[in-house]
């Protein structure tokens, strides 16, 4: 499990100082179009970051990872976290809950290990 709290304005002065170089590091570029088109896009931005922070606490036992390797697939109400990683790890599901303001985004993944009854 993993969990992660930012603040907007902390991802909202990165975009203003690195600008695409940020913005491609951390995000795909569905994830980059669909927050853009937001009247705020830097709220769905931190709740992104955030998700993919409490994604990379959620993974860590089971290998390496790092914040690109998760994207954020926007699927009506409910947002899908999708693992693009090179670390193969054993069938798993994941749950993410994300929620934001104005000013904080936060996010839980829990990641659940499906076991053979063999």
């Amino acid at each position: 499990m993993g969990v992660d709290i930012e603040d907007v304005g902390r991802i909202r002065t990165a975009v203003a100082r690195f600008g695409k170089r940020f913005l491609r590091r951390i995000y795909t570029q569905s994830e980059i179009d669909y927050c853009m088109k937001k009247r705020d896009p830097y709220p769905h931005l931190t709740a992104r970051f955030a998700a993919k922070e409490a994604a990379v606490k959620a993974f860590a036992q089971l290998g390496k990872t790092f914040t690109k390797d998760f994207e954020i697939v926007a699927t009506g109400d409910i947002p899908k976290l999708v693992y693009h990683g090179g670390v193969r790890f054993s069938p798993y599901e994941i749950s993410l809950s994300i929620s934001h303001t104005r000013e904080l985004a936060t996010a839980v993944v829990a990641v659940y290990l499906i076991l053979s009854a063999e």
